[in-house]
């Protein structure tokens, strides 16, 4: 998400990125995080936050870091652990995933077999 807007940002794209499924975080050293609103805070996107994420945010916000990290870099260990999953290391290289490659992704592909076991239940 941050190379995302990094890229969207210098190349001036006429767009902007949607970050939607948020979460809270687990529990680390007894205080709870929403890594997706700290670390991408300062970003110029749009949130989606529906109404359970929403309460849950508010029960956990004065422990929430609010302040400008989006062009703080990533832990150079959280990436080597991230780059060494195919499909990451594919889709973070701007290059890595042409248009016609996303139906034969394994998330899709899992996604559209659970929803088609869903409806033909």
């Amino acid at each position: 998400m941050k190379k995302a807007c990094r890229l969207i940002k210098e190349n001036s794209y006429p767009s902007k990125m949607l970050l939607c499924s948020m979460r809270i975080s687990p529990t680390i050293k007894g205080k709870k995080h929403c890594w997706h609103l700290e670390k991408l805070a300062g970003a110029d996107i749009v949130y989606t936050c529906p109404p359970k994420f929403i309460g849950e945010l508010l029960l956990e916000r004065n422990h929430i870091e609010f302040r400008d990290q989006i062009h703080e870099p990533i832990p150079d260990g959280v990436m080597e652990k991230l780059m060494k999953i195919p499909y990451f290391a594919k889709g973070y290289d701007e290059k890595g995933y042409k248009w016609g490659d996303f139906t034969f992704h394994p998330a899709v592909q899992t996604t559209a077999n659970s929803l088609g076991k869903q409806f033909r239940e």
